[in-house]
């Protein structure tokens, strides 16, 4: 159930300041919602929501405000109130005001949904590992392996790698030998000291060579040993050359160290493959059954394109599109 008020005051009315809230157990009839100011009702949110599959933990506490007219009028959390609407749950936790001014709920709701950001891959990571998720102790049980810093809060270290999500995008996608090989051809290559060598875009694009090239193309030795003549940030360069022609940047990047490992050769010279997963149900297919489903839930959501979701897998929109069987997002 929700109210609508028609008329906007033009000054601020007189009320308190307000007081410390206080919490209160809610029957979810008893916020009203002001539109005025309230952000539109996405029936989006609340299916994502609803296929996330309900939890206290996740659902928090909403905020109110105990207006003069003795009403408690919602200012963070109309999605969620209309989820448990919809679930049949008849109480919520609320954080309730006393007392705010028309203005000030105004600000408490400016605050509340402009300072709130989703949490960081690194903080995700961080609270997986103290929860004792195999797949981070895994990472970093890999990356500790090679010298690395396995960095589930930020670190300006040499040695550090902030790409956490990269290291499980690796993981996930060509495994543990894939990305093992990936960190021993680094840490060989420049010895821990070269920034930019643990980039998001560099572990990809080297993960790909390691998983296409090694050891049927090229040895790891000799990766390695080529790759130590040149620098990370040559490599970067490279790559934003050819993302200039229209290339992703995990294909851009792979392009350019093959470019590297080919430097001077006129026989046996690494071509270049599509980036796929040996042994998959489709062998065109760079994503697993999981991640298509996953894809797919990213596509359904208002504002989400072939583009960003590509992005966020951390492929090609043309491999995304094959995976998807479809011919429009090729």
């Amino acid at each position: 159930m929700t109210a609508t008020i028609t008329a906007i005051p033009t000054t601020p009315p007189p009320g308190p300041n307000g007081e410390k809230p206080y919490l209160e157990d809610v029957n979810v009839d008893d916020l009203l919602v002001d539109e005025r100011y309230q952000r539109p009702f996405h029936p989006e949110r609340v299916a994502k929501w609803k296929k996330r599959g309900f939890s206290w933990a996740a659902f928090g506490t909403l905020l109110a405000n105990l207006r003069e007219d003795g009403h408690l009028w919602l200012i963070d959390g109309r999605h969620r109130l209309i989820y448990a609407q919809d679930l049949g749950i008849k109480t919520v936790p609320v954080y309730a005001h006393v007392g705010l001014t028309y203005h000030e709920e105004i600000e408490a709701f400016d605050i509340a949904n402009s300072t709130a950001k989703p949490a960081t891959a690194q903080e995700r990571m961080h609270a997986r590992l103290a929860d004792g998720d195999p797949v981070p102790v895994t990472l970093k049980a890999l990356c500790e392996a090679h010298g690395f810093i396995f960095a589930d809060v930020p670190s300006t270290a040499t040695r550090a790698i902030n790409a956490v999500a990269t290291l499980e995008a690796v993981y996930s996608l060509q495994g543990t030998n894939a990305l093992s090989t990936t960190l021993d051809i680094i840490a060989g290559a420049w010895q821990h000291q070269q920034r930019g060598s643990t980039s998001e875009n560099l572990l990809r694009g080297l993960a790909w060579v390691t998983y296409l090239h090694i050891p049927g193309d090229m040895s790891e030795r000799a990766v390695t040993d080529k790759l130590a003549t040149t620098t990370p940030a040559l490599m970067k360069q490279i790559a934003a050359n050819m993302r200039a022609t229209g290339m992703g940047p995990t294909q851009a990047m792979y392009q350019a160290i093959l470019q590297v490992l080919n430097k001077g050769k006129s026989a046996n010279r690494l071509e270049t493959r599509p980036l796929v997963l040996v042994g998959e149900d489709r062998p065109d297919s760079l994503l697993t059954k999981e991640q298509v489903a996953f894809a797919r839930e990213l596509l359904a959501t208002s504002g989400r394109t072939i583009t960003s979701v590509a992005k966020e897998l951390g492929v090609n929109r043309s491999t995304l599109g094959r995976s998807l069987d479809n011919p429009n997002y090729r």
